[in-house]
């Protein structure tokens, strides 16, 4: 599926990026949010990993839905919470490991499926 390809393409070019990025500076406000790098990648690599759940284990990606919406934690929060510990080039690691297999995983979905998500379910495309 093009669109998965497209979302490895980008993905792979933020990484060029942020690989080159000096950890220290992952704290700095960004003009997204004024989140650092390090919120951004979390966000990313937490929301990839959702998607990769979407096609991998349905049941799984219900459960963290669910659990994030009755901790009474904010989004950032919960996120923070199930990848603690992850920071730096770890986190980036991580990332671009979760980013490829995510990819590989919609590159060969049926872009008709219907899918399981936060809001309403959606197609894989």
């Amino acid at each position: 599926m093009q669109q998965a390809e497209d979302f490895r393409a980008e993905s792979r070019a933020l990484h060029a990026l942020v690989s080159e990025t000096a950890p220290i500076r992952y704290a700095e406000p960004t003009q997204f949010k004024g989140w650092g790098i390090h919120d951004v990648l979390q966000h990313l690599h937490f929301w990839n990993r959702m998607a990769f759940l979407q096609l991998a284990d349905e049941a799984e990606l219900v459960h963290h839905l669910k659990t994030m919406a009755s901790s009474g934690k904010s989004m950032r929060a919960y996120e923070s919470e199930v990848l603690a510990g992850l920071e730096g080039f770890a986190l980036v690691a991580e990332w671009e490991k979760q980013l490829e297999e995510t990819a590989d995983r919609f590159a060969t979905a049926d872009p008709k499926a219907r899918l399981k998500w936060a809001g309403p379910d959606m197609s894989a495309r």
